[in-house]
């Protein structure tokens, strides 16, 4: 994730309901991970409400689901600097982006929030897209634990106002016990848009 810096900025630059992603990894006798993906809402003078659902993935491979919910305070300096608890990133400077890389102990994650739109549709995101993941595939069997890492280029059409779908190609980069190893497999999602700008569907290539 990059940011530019910029001036004049302040907590109250973030104001309002963003979708939030987290990802948390814990490097002990193996790796855990934890994700959550909810909507958190800052007021504006450094206090906030987060509330979602958490999928944790054991060592061993075993998830649980369950809903979440968090409260706490955040700092943004004038050059656009965010801070929240252990968490060090930066905001966007219309405010509608945030990031942030936490760390304790073992453990280590990065956060990312999106400001929640109205009336969006599948034709607000029309064109063409460039898009980054991170797998990882946890448990302790042959070629376990796996890690994958995906560049994506794809277009994005519109289906109707709330469905659309995203064609395109992927480097797919594979790091395991056993080795490493290059794909490019081509890409052709199916997606659903809500108006808050929730997109449900399989967008990218997700480990099996």
């Amino acid at each position: 994730v990059l940011v530019q810096l910029s001036s004049g900025r302040s907590s109250a630059d973030l104001n309002g309901q963003y979708h939030v992603v987290r990802q948390t990894f814990t490097n002990g006798a193996g790796v855990s991970s934890v994700s959550d993906l909810g909507v958190i809402t800052f007021d504006g003078s450094g206090g906030y409400n987060e509330s979602g659902d958490r999928r944790t993935v054991a060592v061993s491979g075993a998830t649980a689901m369950a809903p979440y919910v968090a409260a706490g305070s955040y700092a943004v300096a004038a050059d656009g600097t965010f801070t929240s608890g252990t968490g060090l990133g930066a905001i966007t400077a219309d405010g509608e982006l945030f990031f942030a890389v936490t760390t304790s102990g073992p453990s280590a994650g990065l956060v990312v929030g999106v400001r929640r739109g109205t009336g969006l549709t599948a034709g607000d995101f029309v064109g063409s897209w460039g898009l980054v993941g991170a797998d990882v595939v946890h448990g302790s069997g042959v070629g376990l634990p796996r890690y994958e890492n995906d560049f994506l280029r794809a277009a994005v059409t519109s289906q109707g106002a709330t469905t659309g779908t995203l064609v395109g190609t992927s480097i797919l980069i594979t790091i395991d016990p056993l080795g490493a190893s290059l794909q490019t497999p081509t890409l052709n999602d199916q997606f659903t848009i809500t108006g808050d700008g929730s997109i449900l569907g399989n967008v990218g290539n997700p480990p099996p």
